[in-house]
Order: C-alpha cells, then structure tokens, then sequence
C-alpha cells in the first residue's frame, strides 16, 4: 500500500485497566523502512499518540517501541487516537475483552492477534477499513458485528469458535472478496436470502463441516476459490443444480471424502481440483465435463481401480496425481485422447503392468512416475513415447533392468 503508516503492537500488547490505573503495551512498532527505537513511552492517549505521531518522518519511517504505559485512558481511545495518522494497526498479542472499532479515520488495515479474552466488538460506521484479521478469540457471533464496515475487502476470522455460517451476513459488503474463517467449528453452512455475493476467495479450513452441499453456495458466482482442507467432510455434492461459473479452484484434501458427486455442479472454468488425502475409492463423478481442469490431485486415497476413460474430454489436464493409492489396475477400456497431460504420477502404489497403454493418447506425455510399485519389467513406454522420463525406483525390476532406473 503506497505511502501507508502502520502500528505494529507486539508481545503482550495492551492491557486496559480501570481509569485512573495503568495500562501497558509491549512492543509498540509503527512501521516504516526508516528505523527509530524507543525503550518505554509513559502517558495519556493523547500524549502517547501525539508523540509517536511527531515521530514519523515523511513517508518513510519506522517507530519501534519495546512498552508503552497509558495513564488513565481506555484502549479504545488509544486506538483511535493512532488511527488518526495510521493506516495499519496490529497487535501480536491482544489481551482486551472489547473493542470498539473507530468510525471515518485513516485506518484500513487492523490485526488482533491471540485475542483469546476479546468477547465483544462493536463498529461504527465506518468506509475506510479494508482489512479485518482477528485471531484466537471467544466470541462466536463475531460475523454479526461488521455490518457496519461497508469498505470492508478482506476478513479473517480464525479459531474464534463459530459454529454456524450464514452467507447472507456477507450480503451488504459489495466490495469483500476474500473471507478466511478458518479453524472454527463450523459445522453448518446457510444462505438464507437471495443476495449476491461478492467474495472471491473462501477458506473454511479445519472447521467440523461432516457434509458440504454445494447448492448452499449458489449465490456466490464470483467465486473463484474454496478451501476446504481438514473439515472432517465425509461427502462433498450438490443437491440440486447449482452454477458456480467464475470457480477455478476447490480443494478438498486432507479429509474423510468417501464420496464425491459432481454431477450437478457446473463449474465452467474449474481448473484445480485437490482432493488428496481422502478415502475415496472411485473417481469422483462428473470429471469429465469440467474441460478446463488442468491439475487434478487423487493422491493418497483407497483407489483400487482406475479407467482412463473417466477423464475423457479433460483437454486441459496437465497433471494428474495418483500416489499412493491402492491401484492394482490402471487401464483404459477404449481410446482415451488426453491432448495436454504432461504429468502422470502413479507412485506407491499395487501396479505390475500397463497392459492398455497404447490406448492412451497423450501425445504431450513428458512425465511418467511409476516408483514404488510391482514392476518386474519395465513397460515400453519409450516405445510410444520416446522422450518421456520415466521413474522406476522401487520396484523389484529383474537385475538387468534394476540399475538403469533405480
């Protein structure tokens, strides 16, 4: 951000306690290229603030302050006082219940981090603020309280122990395209209304999510990116047909998908499909008509069986990652014309022959991964495709070939 100001409260930051006591803020840092410190700082808020505010040079300097103890004034007041001349506030350590974030000031970004006492926010109204990143705190309603900051672009959330998410909360902010509300427990997901929303990005990960209908998202057509990693999802599918036309990116892994059902999701511009780290024993359904996927991940699953012919019409797929599955077949029941794959990686599996290939036509085949297998001979693959490097470590090859691939 050009010309930004930025206040970066580390260690234990701010403890407020009653007026006419002390409270204390440990490694104040207000962040510029140009470096100033300072051991201890002892004042009001409109002192403390007003001198650190003298301090800035220009547009390029950095104020590092190892405590500041404020006399007889709130955090809150603090708070405002600084976002009069900064544009960014963090603090590592954020130790306050409450918070009230400022109206109209020159604040856009603000982190709390390990916010783990913060119970209560409350905003006003507010078009400046840009980013909201609040880490490790104990206040499940969180999401209500931000209506209020209508500039909002980016919001962070995480292991704040929400258990529910309603979409529509999102409704009134035109202009968020990225919500990370990872590590919660959230374990439903809603969108109750019609409102459009603006989100591009949406991490849920390490949340409690045991099935995710993707119908609940219908309303999010700019969506280009979901994470789901670590949800305990058991089934990831829609149950009615559902448009998610600007999607390019769903990634799944890390859970316990033993089905996947794609069927009804169109997803015109899919181009990353994640889902490793699952225990799915078939190709997920409806692959095949996502025809921009260009990277599609199966690792580490309980596939025993594979038809290429699942893959048909993938004109885009670049790479296609099968590691360390249970494969005892990988075959292709007729023609299989894949124009763009480059990498095929079928690692650690069951494997002793391609006994189809040579009806696979992949005539960009640069990358063939076969190690870790049950190979005694190597496949003549070089036959079909004379320049690809092929990868035979670990199999129990016969002597004469066990040296060249090893």
């Amino acid at each position: 951000m050009a010309n930004a100001r930025w206040v970066w409260i580390v260690g234990y930051a701010i403890v407020c306690l009653a007026a006419g006591a002390v409270s204390t803020v440990s490694k104040l840092i207000i962040a510029k290229p140009t470096l100033q410190q300072f051991t201890t700082l002892r004042g009001t808020a409109e002192k403390t603030s007003k001198y650190l505010q003298d301090q800035l040079v220009g547009n390029s300097s950095l104020l590092f302050v190892e405590r500041v103890i404020l006399v007889e004034s709130s955090v809150d007041s603090f708070i405002e006082r600084l976002s009069a001349f900064t544009s960014c506030l963090l603090f590592e350590k954020f130790h306050e219940t409450s918070l009230t974030i400022p109206n109209n000031t020159k604040l856009q970004q603000l982190w709390l981090r390990r916010a783990r006492k913060l119970k209560r926010i409350s905003t006003q109204p507010n078009t400046t603020l840009e980013t909201l990143t609040i880490e490790d705190c104990n206040h499940r309603s969180i999401l209500a309280t931000i209506g209020n900051l209508t500039q909002l672009q980016r919001l962070t959330v995480e292991n704040c122990g929400i258990t529910q998410l309603n979409l529509e909360l999102f409704a009134n902010h035109s202009l968020l395209q990225m919500v990370n509300l990872k590590a919660n427990q959230i374990a439903t997901i809603s969108h109750v209304g019609s409102s459009h929303l603006s989100l591009r990005k949406l991490y849920l990960d390490g949340n409690l999510l045991p099935y995710l209908d993707l119908r609940s998202l219908r309303q999010m057509g700019q969506l280009q990116e979901l994470s789901l990693h670590r949800c305990n999802l058991l089934r990831l599918y829609s149950s009615a047909p559902v448009t998610l036309p600007a999607l390019e990116t769903l990634m799944a892994g890390h859970n316990h998908l033993t089905l996947v059902n794609l069927l009804l999701l169109d997803a015109p511009n899919l181009r990353m499909l994640l889902l490793a780290n699952n225990r799915l024993h078939k190709v997920p359904s409806g692959l095949n008509k996502f025809t921009r996927l260009d990277l599609l991940d199966l690792s580490r699953n309980q596939l025993a069986l594979l038809d290429l012919t699942a893959l048909a019409g993938l004109e885009h797929l670049q790479s296609l990652y099968l590691s360390s599955n249970v494969l005892t077949s990988f075959t292709a029941s007729r023609n299989v014309h894949l124009p763009s794959l480059t990498r095929l990686v079928l690692k650690d599996n069951l494997l002793h022959e391609l006994d189809t290939f040579h009806r696979w036509d992949l005539p960009k085949l640069a990358h063939l991964t076969l190690e870790g297998n049950r190979f005694t001979i190597v496949p003549p693959v070089h036959q079909r495709w004379p320049n690809v490097s092929l990868k035979m470590a670990n199999n129990p090859l016969r002597n004469d070939t066990n040296a060249r691939f090893s």
